[in-house]
């Protein structure tokens, strides 16, 4: 059983947020050549678990593109804060943020994710 943001040390520190940000950035390069190898591309649907303050979020909701639709999932709320900030920022209005666990998602059974819609 995986912790509870409650549990989790860092959850809702200032310093994890920032962290967390500093590595998606860093490994950005890295999610892009993936994303390629991957085929995503425009008018896909997607999903990043546990996409805490940013996640993949934007180099997939750059890629998907308007026609797509990113959701992004986390169960800790002060990640997802951070991430909703981060999505407003950057302007990206195919990204939907929601606040679960991946054991018990709110999404459609049997959705198809990662392909184009």
């Amino acid at each position: 059983m995986s912790p509870t943001p409650a549990e989790y040390l860092l959850a809702g520190a200032p310093s994890e947020v920032e962290r967390l940000q500093i590595e998606a950035q860093t490994w950005e390069p890295e999610v892009e050549a993936m994303l390629d190898e991957i085929g995503v591309q425009r008018g896909c649907r997607c999903l990043d678990l546990g996409c805490g303050s940013m996640g993949v979020l934007g180099p997939l909701a750059r890629r998907t593109g308007h026609t797509g639709v990113v959701v992004g999932l986390d169960n800790d709320p002060v990640q997802l804060a951070a991430a909703r900030l981060f999505v407003e920022s950057q302007g990206f209005l195919n990204v939907e943020l929601r606040q679960g666990d991946l054991f018990n998602v709110d999404l459609p059974a049997a959705s198809n994710w990662c392909t184009r819609a």
